[in-house]
């Protein structure tokens, strides 16, 4: 907000007392020009603010101050000094006036509270880019409808989007993609029966038909397989950091987030996980890791329960430091973290409970160590 200078808050209280000369009025309506003045003159010009803001001072007697002003200085040169006291008297309620005023406005705008924004956990929703370039979004409460992909129909039933396969002669590869955003989860069938589960900020690339000789897909993420057994045809999943694993008919969970390591843990069945360097077979409750930025892949034997507690609607994180748990929970309840205190970020943890419980009881259970406080504002979270 500009201040009052040059003499304009004098124009304006001679505005306001009906004393304003002609050449004062053309001064005025020149500073008036300006939309910014303009708006500030018409807001001290509001009889009623104006006469609240300064209520206080028209319980003063300025004229008896005056005289008791003059008194004191009688032997005094007063010719200029009479006429700048005499202003002063009459400006500064005007100035006090607009300065209460403005501090009301920088009120209003400083300590207004933000609206409370709900956060929630995850929902079954996501977004399929179809082979077409057709965008369809998939939410939990889209059950049975129909969608067409170049003719041919594609279904939601009973929450699991499923494709029609008597409707489908593909005879190439046609690539449909789904992906479920923060705060989403999804679940699909693919045409040859296998069902895949997506964790929240996940993505599948799959063909509406499997051509040839294997069925091979495309992930990012985290994603839950069931996959359908056929021994002609392998099924092959490959990442973003070319890491393959091919499998005949099992149960496994992969995880490749961009900025994490990727891990594979079988469940059920057998798989083999290869990339340019190496090959390993993998037997259930084993896990296979690779980090970043290295070709080599460790095995190591997990309890699969704890990984996959995701999958069965659960938190689980054993000895994780508090950035991996917050990057995981931030990703579910679609929420932005930010850690003040950057030394907790490596304070380890060990939690389990359940996904769908209220945000604040997961926050209100890390802070029970009374290690670290959280401070939640809008989306957003604060680690102290």
């Amino acid at each position: 907000m500009e201040n009052l200078h040059d003499g304009i808050e004098i124009l304006i209280y001679r505005f306001l007392t009906g004393e304003l000369a002609p050449d004062e009025q053309v001064r005025l309506n020149e500073w008036l020009l300006d939309p910014k003045h303009k708006e500030l003159f018409e807001r001290i010009c509001n009889k009623e603010r104006l006469l609240e803001s300064t209520l206080r001072y028209d319980q003063y007697n300025r004229e008896a101050a005056w005289r008791h002003f003059e008194s004191k200085w009688l032997y005094r040169r007063r010719s200029m000094l009479f006429w700048w006291v005499r202003v002063a008297s009459f400006v500064l309620p005007l100035c006090l006036a607009v300065y209460f005023w403005m501090r009301e406005e920088r009120k209003e705008v400083v300590f207004v509270e933000d609206e409370k924004v709900e956060i929630t956990p995850a929902v079954s929703g996501a977004r399929m880019l179809l082979s077409s370039g057709e965008i369809v979004y998939l939410e939990s409460d889209t059950n049975d409808m129909i969608f067409f992909d170049g003719g041919r129909l594609v279904r939601e039933d009973s929450g699991v989007m499923a494709y029609a396969t008597d409707s489908l002669d593909d005879t190439e590869l046609k690539y449909n993609q789904v992906f479920t955003p923060r705060g989403c989860e999804y679940k699909i069938r693919l045409s040859d029966g296998t069902v895949v589960w997506l964790n929240a900020e996940s993505s599948l690339r799959f063909p509406r038909m499997f051509v040839g000789k294997e069925r091979k897909v495309y992930a990012e993420g985290e994603l839950y397989f069931e996959v359908s057994f056929d021994e002609s045809k392998p099924f092959i999943v490959e990442t973003k950091d070319n890491l393959s694993v091919k499998v005949l008919g099992t149960e496994f969970n992969l995880r490749s987030y961009d900025g994490e390591f990727t891990a594979t843990t079988l469940i059920r069945g057998k798989v083999r996980v290869e990339n340019m360097e190496n090959q390993i077979v993998l037997s259930p409750g084993q896990q296979a890791i690779r980090v970043n930025g290295c070709d080599e892949i460790q095995v190591k034997e997990v309890d699969v329960n704890h990984v996959v507690a995701w999958h069965r609607g659960y938190f689980f994180f054993e000895n994780t430091c508090l950035e991996e748990i917050m990057a995981e929970i931030g990703r579910w309840y679609d929420v932005q973290v930010f850690f003040e205190n950057t030394a907790v970020r490596n304070k380890r943890f060990s939690i389990e409970m359940r996904r769908h419980a209220c945000f604040e009881d997961v926050l209100a259970l890390i802070e029970r160590t009374g290690v670290v406080r959280m401070r939640i504002q809008q989306d957003s979270v604060f680690v102290k």
